[in-house]
């Protein structure tokens, strides 16, 4: 039997009911479903960045705790398709529908969502955290979201079963619309208006509107609906769906979920992982299903090829030169182009209300395979963030190009030589020239790489695999943070150590933040650098406080190369906080730096305390610490909770009467020290500043490059306010002098359960703080 037109091109189409007053009974459960996939989608991607927000200080701010997050979701959200792909064809709508009224009571026993910060103190070196993190997940979030995660399928399908004539697919748009509802309510009004507490009960209240909201469909499935509604029983028009339609499905969603895991950590490894930048791309993802699935495109997909090429090779540019923020506006267009592109494709082949569940079930496949690539296999394959580039190659290959005819041997042969020439042509151009990212002749000459591929663009595979060499060939750019001597990748993120192009120092580099550099020349090795110089504010407080600290204890919250260490006196015991297990052992390696066993020859006064700074201290000594310096924030990916009022108080608790506190707060997109004076003021405490802008040939009146003397901004606390008068009354360099901070009555302090980023967001930047 032939299908209806309306049944064509491998989609549900629904006629419309031609009777007014069938229409109109039809609105009202369309309104009801909708009603109710809203309020679950708000819920399901709102507790998100809830959890996330709960997680992630603890561990160190690591953008790898939003990717993991998501990967746990997308399994969820896989589980909960799968539940109801069963439950939908061994039970129909009406017997199902008693079940899920059961179900959705079940998670009430686990709210309010409670994040329990001491579950996380023993995880701390002890090999990668994803796995205990995915368990956190399960036992904490796990319940209510995956009930959620059931509603979209089994609501569409209660709904078919209704036979109103309308298409289910509708719905889709209408459950989207709740996800990007509750994403931009998030990080605008949520976070800075909701302590983190009140956000967790919030949710739970709207949790039981979504049990109400289920128990009114299911109310109007009863009264419609067949007694015997099999929404899935497959009717003598449909056509079987074969499994190269199912892994069409598969590889378009999986496209699309790697890349938006890949653009994610691509924009956070140098840009604080707040809510905003973590759901921004999510945000743009569950647009696209959006705008696919509405009852009208208003732009076809052929339409969109061409600013996909052009967005693809600007973002592959983007990766090759020197990050900044208004690259990520780029890498977000390309990213929203690919993955509006691949939807579509899904969309425009997705099968009748038959196999509904069917088709979000390999959807949801794809999502977790993306998933569990970037979040487990990626960070173990690759050294370095590999996974993004290779996601733009897939997304080129992802274009709806309609097949040509085979233009022979030649043109397949081309296919191939062309790329190969171009990998040739980028690793020349890296090598003679790719020392400086910002020169306009490397810029110029990576344009021209990008120029010839784009001609190659009716090629599909052409272009992409001369997108993927170009990229491929910036493996030969040492660039200008010089040549590398290791790498390591693990769950906080990549880490290396360079020397620099002339051979006269080491640096340890975080994503692309330098942490500390040393000089190689052993005479020279015991000289502080970078942030930390002598003559800028660490040295003012050594300087200043060096006698009252003889004998005394200092803790340091952030290793680095351990530059602090030069510092260190024979008689004083030196305690180290860091979060990550390979910082340290290339601190204690003296083949990269020796400061540490420079200061601490035979470790005796060394102690290295690995894990959460934070949950570690509150084991140490109350008033044993006569000085504790907190460098953890200038790798841009700020711990939140080590910057709240409990954690200062903490600190505060560990010092000795007379002692100080010392926060390096140099940070690329925020703005510190306006959040620091609230924090002393609720503590009590006196607070100094000093900002320090080193010049080239600066220090100690010869000549020396930028970065051995870096900038930064220093701020000092202290019990007593007189013992700050002495690093006020000190001279510096350039009328660099240390002031006093006052807080605003406005300004309230950040907590364990209120934090606002975007208040101390820095929208320019002048310090060059890199």
């Amino acid at each position: 039997m032939n299908r209806p037109r309306w049944m064509s091109l491998g989609a549900a189409r629904f006629p419309l009911q031609t009777d007014s007053s069938k229409s109109a009974t039809a609105g009202f459960p369309l309104l009801r479903f909708g009603a109710a996939l809203f309020v679950s989608a708000s819920l399901l991607f709102s507790i998100q960045p809830v959890v996330g927000k709960a997680i992630t200080p603890l561990l160190g701010g690591a953008s790898a705790v939003w990717i993991t997050c998501m990967l746990f979701f997308q399994a969820l959200l896989l589980a909960g398709y799968v539940y109801a792909h069963v439950v939908l064809r061994w039970l129909g709508a009406r017997r199902q529908a008693l079940l899920q009224l059961a179900v959705v009571l079940v998670p009430l026993f686990f709210l309010p969502i409670h994040v329990d910060a001491n579950a996380v103190r023993g995880w701390s070196g002890g090999g990668d955290p994803a796995l205990r993190l995915l368990l956190l997940l399960t036992v904490t979030a796990g319940p209510p979201f995956f009930v959620l995660s059931t509603s979209a399928p089994l609501l569409q399908g209660w709904f078919a079963s209704l036979k109103t004539g309308r298409d289910p697919y509708v719905l889709y748009a209408a459950s989207n619309a709740g996800s990007v509802a509750a994403l931009t309510a998030y990080p605008l009004l949520v976070e800075p208006l909701v302590g983190l507490s009140h956000q967790m009960s919030y949710w739970s209240y709207g949790y039981c509107v979504f049990i109400l909201a289920v128990a009114f469909c299911a109310v109007a499935l009863f009264r419609s609906a067949p007694p015997d509604s099999m929404p899935l029983a497959a009717a003598a028009t449909d056509e079987a769906v074969s499994w190269k339609q199912r892994l069409s499905w598969f590889v378009l969603a999986f496209i699309p979920a790697t890349y938006l895991m890949g653009v994610t950590t691509h924009i956070t490894t140098d840009v604080t992982p707040i809510p905003l930048f973590w759901v921004f791309p999510l945000l743009l993802y569950l647009v696209t299903f959006i705008l696919v699935f509405a009852k009208k495109q208003w732009v076809g997909l052929q339409a969109m090829d061409r600013p996909l090429l052009f967005g693809l090779t600007l973002a592959a540019i983007a990766t090759l030169l020197t990050a900044s923020a208004p690259m990520a506006l780029i890498h977000l267009a390309a990213f929203f182009i690919a993955t509006y592109v691949c939807h579509g494709r899904l969309a425009a082949n997705r099968p009748g209300e038959t196999h509904l569940t069917d088709f979000y079930l390999w959807i949801s496949i794809g999502g977790v395979a993306g998933g569990f690539f970037n979040a487990l296999i990626a960070p173990a394959i690759f050294s370095h963030i590999t996974e993004y580039p290779l996601a733009l190659v897939l997304a080129a290959l992802a274009r709806p190009t309609p097949k040509r005819e085979d233009e022979g041997t030649r043109a397949r042969v081309l296919d191939i030589a062309i790329p190969l020439a171009l990998c040739a042509a980028a690793v020349a151009v890296f090598v003679l020239l790719g020392k400086d990212r910002t020169s306009i002749v490397f810029r110029l000459a990576l344009g021209l790489l990008a120029l010839v591929n784009y001609a190659g663009r009716e090629r599909p595979r052409r272009f992409a695999l001369g997108l993927g060499a170009i990229l491929l060939a910036s493996a030969f750019h040492t660039g200008a943070l010089g040549r590398s001597l290791m790498t390591e990748r693990n769950f906080f993120g990549v880490l290396d150590v360079t020397v620099d192009p002339t051979e006269r120092f080491h640096r340890i580099i975080h994503g692309h933040i330098v942490h500390g550099l040393q000089f190689i020349e052993p005479a020279r090795q015991r000289e502080p650098l970078a942030y930390y110089h002598r003559k800028g504010p660490l040295g003012d407080v050594f300087d200043v406080f060096g006698e009252r600290l003889k004998g005394k204890s200092v803790a340091v919250v952030g290793l680095g190369a351990g530059a602090v260490a030069a510092y260190a006196q024979p008689d004083q015991a030196w305690t180290f906080y860091e979060i990550n297990p390979a910082v340290v052992r290339v601190a204690e390696d003296r083949r990269y730096f020796t400061f540490l066993s420079d200061a601490f020859p035979d470790k005796r006064n060394l102690h290295i305390e690995v894990g959460d700074a934070r949950l570690r201290m509150e084991d140490a000594a109350d008033g044993g610490y006569s000085l504790i310096i907190l460098d953890a924030f200038s790798s841009d990916a700020i711990p939140v909770h080590l910057l709240t009022q409990e954690a200062v108080a903490l600190y505060a608790k560990k010092l000795t009467p007379d002692g100080l506190l010392a926060f390096h707060i140099s940070n690329q997109y925020l703005k510190l020290n306006k959040q620091m004076p609230s924090l002393a003021r609720a503590n009590g405490l006196a607070i100094v500043e000093r900002v320090d802008v080193t010049d080239m040939d600066e220090a100690e009146g010869r000549s020396a490059a930028a970065e051995e003397y870096m900038s930064s901004e220093w701020v000092v606390m202290s019990k007593d306010p007189a013992a700050l008068d002495a690093l006020l009354a000190r001279e510096t360099p350039r009328k660099r002098e240390w002031k006093r901070l006052e807080a605003k009555p406005e300004t309230a302090p950040w907590s364990d359960d209120y934090s606002n980023i975007l208040g101390v967001f820095r929208f320019s930047y002048d310090l060059g703080l890199h």
